[in-house]
């Protein structure tokens, strides 16, 4: 059980990882005038949305991984 927790936070934490690259690619991509800040806009508004949602599951899979240690070690 405690495997598949510490698998499940790690690739929430890759996933993270990954969205924020995305944001950074963004950001460089307007500064560098490719792409219009307009036009992205949205998607710039759903990737900040997904990094919530990411970083808010990290949060809750970290506290639920710290009570079956603590569990297993009432035992």
């Amino acid at each position: 059980m405690k495997n598949l927790i510490q698998d499940k936070i790690n690739k929430l934490i890759i996933c993270l990882k990954e969205l924020r690259e995305s944001l950074r690619n963004l950001n460089i991509q307007t500064k560098a005038k490719l792409i219009s800040e307009e036009s992205i806009r949205e998607l710039k508004d759903e990737n900040d949305q997904l990094i919530r949602i990411i970083v808010t599951r990290i949060k809750i899979s970290i506290e639920g991984f710290r009570i079956q240690i603590q569990l297993q070690f009432q035992f």
